[in-house]
């Protein structure tokens, strides 16, 4: 049904390659400029040291090259346009791997990219019937498309006893398909199906062939319907139990699935079929930084993105692994379930704290579990399940346990738990997991019982369905997610767009960060930036104590060179004495997805495996704003500020635009700022009168989604004309040296040899005339062709400016602390008031003394500093009957600022000393 991708024995040598950079100036960025998309690279894989040629489709890749996330993957550009031949060294292990094209406009977005070590082969057209099946053998893979209200189909043989698994990947690999698979016996009866993509088990029965039918489960195709159809008697693993391990200690494992070598019959079914059980030792990575890794070629969505793990795959006797299995990290050893614990009343008993593994295996399974706790123990309970990839939504419920009257035992319900409905991540990555997490505290001694179920066991009830319950000590910890954001360009909320990693001169790359804090993890992360090339610069980002979404940005001077770099965004925070480093995890978007396109199909987001930046220096942003202000600004309560915004206008770019203030909610109030086309400068005014951002950093930027239209290839158009006016000066002079040669020639008559030789110089004349005109006719050729590429196209771009952090403090001004005044009852004494102005507030200042109530008889007229004054004396009176002793008085400092009444407290030492009054006469 699908013809392999044209291969041709000519090669063309890669250009060179584009190196990655980012901004150090206060610049623009938008999401919707022109930027590579990949679409498709098919086949959509290959096989371990081998040699195979691809075709990549996508928009936007014009001078393409194929760049991998593993330097054993290269790609060779062909001479067909957007067709390579991608080469697998020989030692790159078995997995998923990322494929981007880097090309004119930067860099494109990821598509998988699998490696394998079967043989690897096409998907032949005209496979739309059992009768027209396509035969492939066994310990193979099949690299195919979906055809719309169409099957393919493809044929095996196999031996007696032999047990075939058949399974094949698409969403897995960014496709688009959602792949259904049956097995038939050659006169059409089913045998097996799977019409929810998953795998077919089957014994062969007798010698013979079977059929494979592949469709899409609601029947539509073409090229982004890719897939890859595995045929084995290899391995296959469907859980392993515990699904987690102790950092670096080993560990027995019990690995459950099908044809696992060494293994033997389990009393585990699934779907029918008898699994195999293997015991292994394993060992989780015992690196540190493995600890707080996701190390994984599973494709992952949100709903796993703060969770830490790594992969375990079984290798076969062939020499084939089998596909991974996802696991995590256990605090301290793994205790299992124990049956029958699915009532009360037969809790199995555990110490706390505790890491518990088990399985909703049954329909309405329940496990239970009972502990002893004294009063103040506190622990955070975890379940993970959902987040491994499966179908559960656990529930957890603590009860204790006191005796009656009579005394009986009853339990009372101190904590229940459920989903945790978070999407920190919007449309572009649903954070959202259905596993429980929370905080148990003991508020009496006595005896507790916890129990979990699957809210959804009823119907997906399975023994792969495993969980691991975690009650630990209080560890604060956090993670971090980057999200390229390309929000202000979208039509509607639930849009989905994709994203490129890229930047052009000038722009600046929005990412948002997500934060996942653990165990009421509450401090301060400072993020950093690290393997920027030069040019680039990352803007310092600080998310305070409490919040869970902030925005870094990335930007590329405006003569940055072209580059390419792997980038790392690092979050570090201090909890205690010990310092956390923790990397951010990017995302991805698979495809554009409009909410308005009547479709119910669910975005596809997943983790990336890598941070690429590229920078292009081709391309400039057409627009950029900078606010220009020091870092930080400073100023205080109730000032007002003017900040000049400054505009470039590049590529023919003009439109009106509206600038708005976003990245902190006080100010996202505000008025849109105008500019019109021509606008070079406005000023934002920021009142804080009006904003009332309270004393502390903050942290905002301009926005405004632009549409109009730009001018691309400017540089390549004006070299091309300059090309095509040599070459026709060229071709004159040529032309001219020819007509000069004819004529001579013609003069000359004798001897034969002089018109011999003037012949021959009319001959090669001509020739490089004719040559002349021929590079003539190429270059106005070229010349027209890159004059309709850089013809203006319209834009509708998001543009940002670079963020400005504003140090807002209490006051415009500081009142020092006065040296502490002795003073004796009935005296008088003048204390220096001093003050130091800020932000230029030249104000008059009053100055009150505020005596509290334990002090009697202590008073001090109103003082007032004049206009730019900062030093005046205060004088204090005490009453023959005040109160004696050591007072704290405050001096308080009163002023106007922008119609506002600001107060500035400080503290004054008053020892009052008693005086003995003189005894009445007798």
């Amino acid at each position: 049904m699908h013809r392999a991708p044209h291969q041709n024995p000519r090669r063309l040598v890669t250009t060179k390659p584009l190196l990655a950079v980012l901004l150090a100036s206060a610049l623009v960025a938008s999401a919707q400029l022109p930027q590579p998309k990949l679409h498709t690279v098919f086949p959509p894989g290959a096989k371990t040291g081998s040699t195979v040629d691809v075709a990549a489709t996508g928009a936007e890749m014009d001078e393409a090259q194929l760049r991998f996330n593993h330097p054993g993957i290269t790609a060779k550009a062909l001479a067909a346009a957007n067709q390579f031949t991608i080469t697998v060294a020989s030692d790159v292990p078995p997995g998923t791997y990322e494929a981007r094209v880097l090309g004119r406009f930067g860099l494109s977005n990821p598509r998988a990219f699998a490696v394998g070590t079967f043989a690897e082969v096409l998907e032949k057209s005209g496979n739309g019937s059992p009768e027209t099946a396509q035969e492939i053998a066994l310990e193979s893979v099949v690299n195919g498309r979906t055809d719309s209200q169409a099957s393919d189909f493809y044929k095996v043989s196999v031996k007696k006893g032999q047990r075939i698994l058949v399974s094949c990947v698409a969403r897995e690999l960014d496709s688009r398909a959602a792949s259904a698979l049956l097995l038939l016996a050659p006169d059409g009866r089913e045998l097996e199906r799977a019409r929810l993509g998953g795998l077919l088990d089957h014994t062969a029965a007798a010698d013979g062939t079977l059929i494979v039918k592949v469709y899409d489960f609601v029947f539509r195709g073409g090229d982004q319907y890719f897939y890859r159809l595995t045929v084995t008697t290899g391995p296959h693993v469907d859980f392993v139990f515990p699904p987690a391990a102790e950092q670096g200690k080993p560990a027995k494992v019990s690995v459950f699935g099908r044809n696992l070598p060494g293994g033997s019959p389990s009393k585990v079914s699934v779907d029918g079929k008898v699994l195999d059980q293997l015991i292994v030792d394993l060992t989780a990575p015992a690196d540190p930084a493995a600890r707080q890794r996701l190390a994984t070629t599973l494709s992952l969505g949100g709903a796993s993105a703060g969770l830490d793990g790594f992969e375990y795959r079984v290798k076969g006797s062939n020499g084939a692994l089998s596909n991974p299995a996802l696991l995590t990290f256990a605090n301290g050893s793994v205790i299992t379930e124990v049956e029958p614990n699915n009532s009360p009343d037969k809790a199995q008993a555990v110490s706390l704290p505790a890491t518990i593994a088990g399985q909703f295996a049954t329909p309405n399974d329940r496990d239970w579990f009972a502990f002893d706790a004294k009063k103040g123990d506190a622990y955070w309970l975890e379940v993970t399940s959902h987040r491994l990839g499966l179908p559960t939504a656990p529930h957890v419920v603590i009860q204790k346990a006191s005796k009656n009257e009579k005394g009986e035992e009853t339990f009372t319900d101190v904590l229940e738990l459920t989903e945790s409905v978070v999407n920190a991540g919007g449309p572009e990555f649903n954070t959202a997991h259905r596993d429980p997490v929370g905080r148990f505290e003991a508020k009496e001694d006595g005896a507790y019982r916890i129990g979990i179920r699957d809210l959804f066991g009823r119907t997906v009830a399975s023994p792969r369905n495993v969980y691991l319950l975690t009650l630990r000590k209080e560890s604060p910890d956090f993670r971090l997610v980057a999200v390229p954001d390309s929000a202000p360009t979208k039509k509607a909320p639930a849009d989905v767009v994709t994203s490129a990693s890229s930047l052009w001169r000038g722009e600046a790359l929005p990412i948002k960060l997500l934060v996942f804090r653990r165990d009421g993890f509450k401090d301060d992360i400072n993020v950093t930036v690290s393997g920027l090339p030069a040019g680039v610069t990352a803007s310092p980002v600080r998310i305070p104590a409490g919040v869970n979404t902030t925005s870094l940005f990335l930007a590329a001077k405006d003569d940055a060179p072209a580059a390419l770099a792997e980038i790392k965004i690092n979050g570090t925070a201090k909890v205690g004495d010990t310092q956390l480093v923790r990397e951010a995890r990017l995302t991805t978007v698979n495809w554009d997805m409009a909410s308005d396109n009547n479709t119910t199909e669910a975005p596809h987001t997943r983790l990336a495996r890598s941070f690429p930046i590229a920078v292009t220096d081709r391309e400039s942003a057409p627009l950029t704003f900078a606010m220009e202000a020091k870092q930080p600004l400073e100023t205080c309560v109730f000032n007002k500020l003017l900040i000049p915004v400054n505009f470039t206008r590049r590529a023919d770019f003009k439109t009106d635009v509206k600038l708005k203030v976003t990245g902190n909610k006080d100010l996202e109030k505000m008025a849109e700022l105008a500019g019109g086309t021509n606008t070079a400068s406005i000023q934002l005014v920021l009142n804080l009168a009006e904003q009332k951002l309270a004393p502390g950093e903050h942290t905002f930027w301009l926005q405004t989604r632009a549409k109009g239209k730009m001018r691309p290839y400017m540089d390549a158009s004006k070299a091309a004309e300059a090309a095509s006016k040599a070459a026709d000066t060229e071709a004159a002079a040529a032309t001219k040296a020819a007509k000069e040669a004819k004529d001579a020639a013609a003069k000359v008559t004798a001897p034969p040899e002089a018109k011999t030789a003037a012949d021959k110089t009319v001959k090669d004349a001509e020739a490089k005339a004719k040559e002349a005109e021929a590079k003539k006719t190429a270059a106005q050729t070229a010349m027209k062709a890159m004059a309709d590429k850089s013809k203006p196209r319209d834009v509708d771009a998001a543009f940002y400016s670079l963020p400005i952090t504003l140090k807002v403090t209490a006051a415009p001004i500081t009142l020092s602390e006065p040296a502490a005044q002795s003073l004796a009852q009935g005296g008088k004494v003048e204390v220096p008031v001093k003050l130091a102005r800020l932000y230029d507030f030249k104000d008059p200042v009053d100055v009150n003394l505020v005596v509290p109530a334990s002090a009697k008889g202590i008073s001090a007229a109103k003082l007032t500093i004049p206009l730019n004054g900062t030093d005046a004396k205060l004088t204090l009176e005490t009453k023959p009957d005040a109160t004696p002793g050591e007072h704290k008085l405050t001096l308080q400092a009163e002023l106007k600022l922008n119609g506002q009444t600001i107060k500035v407290d400080q503290t004054l030492v008053l020892k009052v000393a008693a005086v003995e009054k003189p005894k009445a006469a007798k």
